[in-house]
């Protein structure tokens, strides 16, 4: 009879997606491929990562400061200033321009802080928002048998200072300079006739983000309308690209 044997097993290192590989971990040259496309505010934004990064790759020698554009140049002193900002635990908001501490942001990526949180929240579906998402909206309000608010996910350009698809339709500003973000805006749902005052973001006991409402209900028999207090939970919408009607509840846990 054929002695049969065992086949050998050859175990090779599993190979590396594209979501795992860093920039750190890219060879000397191709960092020096890709540097050589930058502008200046994000080869010194690279070089700040780390010592490596610093060392390995140089600023051009032919750069001039004074020449850049004022973008460019208010860039490149942001890329500086941020790890100075960041030994105060303070960091610049790209909205109003002003140092502030870091548990006024939301999000620690978001270089957005809280006074403009009034922007991001609104009780009636803005122009700007596509018609898709105005189809949507109108048809939760109809179906609506509580209140709750939606979260949306939206770019705001610091060029343009406006948050696309929420305050302006598109952006065609040709800046690469000027970052844009990934902001997240909050839409209320709500069939209730009662006006709202004001609408902020809070934090409840389990570290999850609430909306806390002040609004005034009409009808009463003294002349001042009362003030009531509400603190609906966020939700979350699917993707409105998809056509998706669903909704689930956002456990929004943004910490700042």
């Amino acid at each position: 009879m054929p002695s049969w044997q065992q086949p050998q097993i050859e175990r090779r290192p599993a190979i590396s997606t594209l979501s795992s590989i860093r920039l750190v971990s890219l060879p000397t040259e191709l960092l020096l491929e890709v540097a050589s496309y930058l502008p200046l505010s994000a080869i010194i934004s690279m070089k700040l990562v780390n010592k490596r990064l610093y060392h390995a790759i140089p600023i051009p020698r032919d750069y001039n400061i004074f020449r850049l554009v004022q973008c460019e140049r208010d860039a490149v002193r942001r890329a500086i200033n941020e790890h100075i900002d960041r030994r105060t635990a303070r960091k610049r908001c790209v909205v109003c321009n002003t140092l502030q501490p870091l548990c006024w942001f939301r999000n620690c990526s978001t270089p957005i802080c809280s006074w403009h949180d009034g922007r991001f929240m609104k009780s009636v579906v803005p122009v700007a928002v596509d018609g898709g998402i105005k189809f949507q909206y109108y048809k939760l309000v109809d179906a609506a048998t509580e209140t709750y608010w939606l979260a949306l996910d939206r770019t705001f350009c610091s060029h343009c200072h406006a948050i696309l698809g929420w305050e302006i339709p598109e952006c065609r500003c040709a800046c690469t300079s000027c970052p844009r973000i990934t902001v997240v805006v909050y839409l209320r749902i709500s069939s209730e006739k009662y006006g709202l005052r004001s609408a902020k973001l809070a934090k409840n006991e389990t570290s999850h983000y609430i909306v806390s409402e002040e609004i005034c209900v009409h009808g009463c028999s003294h002349m001042q309308s009362d003030q009531l207090e509400r603190a609906d939970e966020i939700r979350r919408t699917e993707q409105p690209a998809s056509g998706s009607h669903q909704k689930r509840p956002c456990l929004d846990d943004r910490r700042s």
